[in-house]
């Protein structure tokens, strides 16, 4: 299993990656990015109302700040009952320490990144299950490679946000 050794930082301050040469986020605002692209994307919050299960699938987990931001929205417009499953897929997990530095950037995020980063399990491949926010909300990390991973799922997905990285500098996913 490949670790975050591919990984540098712009401007000591946005992670990217040496294997795509491509940045997790925009150097410019990815909170706002992130919130634009994948919660805008699938029409959140309104997509979940009145719903008490809800799944999204991530492919590319990366650094978890779509996950933290749609935990954040979860918590703050769903029902106190409903349940948030979480599915994403990570060929190329990044340590605990670089998620917590690539996320540190938004203090509006700690609760969500330090709830992430209690529940980060071993970067070993396979299926990892974590239940966080008193069972509210489930996140699934499928490590490895992403075909072969969702190949061996076997779940109903209500919306999806697709890998960031440019296709040219990732085709594979």
């Amino acid at each position: 299993m490949k670790t975050s050794k591919d990984l540098y930082w712009q401007n000591d301050q946005t992670p990217a990656s040496r294997r795509f040469d491509d940045i997790y986020f925009s150097t410019d605002d990815g909170l706002m990015e992130s919130r634009h692209v994948f919660l805008t994307g699938i029409n959140a919050p309104e997509i979940w109302q009145n719903k008490a299960r809800f799944t999204l699938l991530e492919n590319g987990f990366g650094t978890g700040l779509n996950f933290t931001l749609t935990c954040q929205a979860w918590l703050k417009s769903a029902a106190p009952d409903a349940h948030l499953t979480y599915i994403a897929t990570e060929k190329y997990p990044l340590s605990k320490a670089d998620i917590d530095r690539a996320l540190s950037h938004w203090p509006e995020l700690d609760t969500e990144k330090q709830a992430l980063l209690n529940s980060t399990p071993p970067q070993n491949e396979g299926f990892h299950q974590r239940h966080l926010f008193e069972g509210r909300i489930t996140l699934l990390l499928l490590m490895g490679d992403s075909a072969a991973m969702l190949n061996e799922l076997d779940a109903r997905v209500d919306a999806f946000y697709l890998d960031g990285f440019a296709p040219s500098r990732n085709p594979d996913i």
